[in-house]
């Protein structure tokens, strides 16, 4: 023992180190940044073990299956039950693109899922051919998944929420008409899903689509979404295709909440303001990040829209501000490691 303790002496390593040609010392240093990488990464992404990360996988409809991320926090048991929240990524998208919303709100003690949406990733492809409209990429078997199976005895069951970027926020929206629907035939008196948050998306948020819909909403629209041509106003010289404050499908939203929850009707919506009741499932929601569409589920002001949101919808507090977010933290271990291959890379001729 003593003779290994010598051997791993700061001064002797420093010599063992010295002693290497230049090349073995530069691939030395690269594993020891890509550890500190893939380390400090992985702390982050855990909370450092206040959180469990896990792959599940659950089959579905037809003989398909979903694949997903599990965000545990270790502070859900039993005896302490947590909200949960499904995200859904957008199109051509798979779970790792949104690990943000997982930790996050994971962060903050909610159970989390993030999903590879049908055809992406890990999950199978669908039969359907309109797979976020007609399953939610997979994101309403989720759902029934949670809210059914003894495993996960952990979540409040009363307290599911949904959120999806783009696509996703499609998936979602179509998620809550199910769950909706379900509420209007007389078969619950609350909808499995308490409150869904879509961002990046609103072409379906009409009044029929969202007749049906039997939970909290919110939403976040990019002011500069380069899809907001396709948007109600968008050839009207006088109003900003992607200002929601004065949007069709922004005003429609609040009015569906409004409407069910009694209330007058309204024509200019004020962003971040609570409209209807999150304890009926009439509250309704906008917000509007100055931030363009793909950029923006990376956005920590989003992020933090959707912290607040469910804080409210979901009935919950969080310790947290939402402002506290260390998603940025874990994708500079990433990039470090990203930097370090790469160079090796180049330094090596191209041949890794």
């Amino acid at each position: 023992m003593k003779t290994l303790m010598n051997k791993l002496k700061p001064a002797r390593i420093f010599r063992l180190f010295k002693q290497k040609t230049k090349e073995v010392k530069l691939l030395i240093i690269a594993f020891i940044l890509i550890g500190i990488g893939l380390v400090g990464s992985a702390l982050i992404v855990t909370d450092f073990g206040n959180i469990d990360v896990m792959k599940i996988v659950i089959p579905t409809e037809n003989g398909q299956w979903v694949a997903a991320d599990l965000y545990k926090p270790k502070s859900a048991t039993r005896d302490n039950k947590a909200p949960a929240v499904v995200v859904v990524p957008g199109f051509q998208r798979t779970r790792e693109t949104q690990t943000n919303m997982g930790l996050e709100l994971a962060r903050r003690g909610i159970v989390t899922v993030v999903i590879d949406p049908y055809a992406q990733g890990d999950s199978s492809s669908s039969f359907s051919s309109q797979a976020a409209t007609t399953e939610g990429y997979g994101a309403m078997a989720m759902v029934e998944y949670i809210y059914s199976t003894p495993n996960m005895n952990y979540v409040d069951k009363t307290r599911i929420g949904m959120t999806g970027h783009s696509a996703g926020g499609n998936a979602a929206l179509r998620s809550a008409q199910k769950f909706g629907f379900e509420v209007i035939d007389g078969e619950r008196e609350q909808s499995k899903l308490k409150a869904i948050y879509v961002s990046g998306y609103v072409l379906t948020f009409t009044e029929n689509a969202l007749a049906s819909v039997r939970s909290n909403v919110g939403m976040d629209y990019p002011y500069f979404d380069e899809g907001a041509f396709r948007n109600s106003y968008a050839d009207n010289p006088d109003l900003h295709d992607g200002d929601m404050r004065t949007a069709l499908e922004s005003i429609t939203l609040v009015n569906s909440g409004l409407t069910q929850n009694g209330q007058s009707a309204i024509d200019v919506v004020e962003m971040g303001r609570i409209y209807g009741s999150p304890h009926n499932q009439t509250m309704r929601m906008v917000f509007n990040v100055r931030d363009l569409h793909a950029l923006q589920i990376y956005n920590s002001e989003s992020t933090a829209n959707m912290l607040r949101y469910f804080e409210i919808a979901l009935d919950y507090d969080m310790d947290l501000s939402p402002n506290n977010q260390t998603y940025m933290i874990k994708e500079v271990f990433t990039g470090l490691c990203l930097l370090v291959v790469s160079c090796s890379c180049l330094a090596s001729g191209g041949f890794c």
